[in-house]
């Protein structure tokens, strides 16, 4: 799904001259990428977030998983290997594979996920 320039970019003080935010923010959702150069001229994705409300399930992972899916539905995709612990909002689930890329996810009280950021594996 194509969704238009970023509203808002802001430069990190970082290592890395070109690392930035970049957000979209769609109605009751929000889409932040945070991007750098490694080497600088080579575009990387560090991380992924989604939150908010996706009734319509357009912005899911790989395997399917979508904001408002219940909690049960990261264990049956992804199995019971995770740590879940309290969050400011909810409960926080990580699953974490061994080449370094990680999915984190909020569940609010009503055991629904309310955000997802993923974090691939940088080299």
């Amino acid at each position: 799904m194509k969704v238009g320039p970023p509203d808002a970019a802001s430069g990190l003080k970082d290592r890395n001259p070109c690392d930035r935010l970049l957000r979209w923010n769609l109605r009751n959702l929000t889409i932040t990428l945070s991007v750098g150069c490694e080497p600088p001229g080579n575009p990387v994705v560090y991380t992924v977030e989604v939150k908010g409300t996706d009734p319509a399930r357009k912005f899911s992972t790989g395997r399917g998983l979508a904001l408002g899916d219940p909690l049960e539905k990261i264990y049956s995709l992804y199995g019971r290997r995770s740590i879940l612990s309290k969050g400011r909002v909810g409960r926080e689930i990580t699953v974490q594979w061994g080449n370094g890329a990680e999915l984190n996810a909020t569940v609010a009280e009503d055991n629904r996920i309310v955000r997802i950021q993923l974090l691939p594996q940088v080299e």
